[in-house]
């Protein structure tokens, strides 16, 4: 094995994997994935800007009930909260702790479970920003089940931009350059096993973009 690209959460056997090639001095180039390993080179989004553009679209609709939708020790959701932060102190808007989620995962379950929490409050929020795709999948199905009506009663964003546009309504999303990180990862590798792997590590940052759908609206 000449090298390899992973652009998986942490988890404890690509961890020893990671070390494994480190030690043999085979590169690895973490593409969106868990910043906790060793690698080369990372590719990345600037996750912040993103889901600044996400709350700050919501805000601008009149939202001021805003949920955010995290994932526990992921160095990205974390990320992702830094830019909705700014966007609701720009707006003097405080964030309110029972609308602070925190799933176990970025899965379809844990946007469910977190979801039926949040809807459970007499207060519920009138938007939500989800910090993955599948995620926003689960909030939708809770949604479904307890009576609430995307656009009319909740308004609702994403990450990923993988599936969205078929979703029910069509999710507004924060887009990530699938293609774009693929490439770049790629190309990292290539030029390392070819030139060796001794330079120092390298970080490729790429913008994310929010592409409006029909799952928010304006209040009122």
């Amino acid at each position: 094995m000449e090298g390899i690209i992973y652009s998986t959460p942490y988890n404890q056997v690509l961890n020893d994997m990671c070390d494994t090639f480190k030690k043999q001095e085979i590169p690895v180039i973490n593409c969106y994935g868990s910043t906790r390993l060793c690698a080369s080179d990372v590719v990345t989004g600037d996750a912040e800007k993103g889901c600044y553009q996400a709350a700050r679209h919501l805000l601008e609709l009149g939202h001021r009930q805003i949920a955010i939708l995290r994932v526990k020790e992921s160095g990205i959701s974390k990320r992702r909260f830094e830019g909705c932060k700014k966007a609701l102190e720009d707006f003097g808007v405080e964030i309110d702790p029972h609308f602070l989620v925190d799933a176990e995962d970025f899965s379809q379950e844990s946007g469910y479970l977190q979801a039926k929490i949040l809807f459970s409050y007499p207060q519920k929020p009138t938007a939500i920003v989800a910090f993955s795709e599948q995620l926003a999948i689960g909030v939708l199905k809770a949604a479904r089940e307890d009576g609430i009506k995307v656009l009319e009663d909740l308004s609702l964003v994403g990450v990923d931009d993988i599936i969205a546009e078929v979703l029910e309504p069509p999710l507004t999303s924060v887009a990530l350059p699938t293609y774009e990180a693929g490439r770049t990862a790629a190309s990292l590798l290539f030029s390392r096993i070819k030139d060796g792997n001794s330079s120092p590590p390298r970080q490729v940052v790429l913008e994310e973009k929010l592409v409006v759908r029909t799952s928010t609206r304006g209040r009122g």
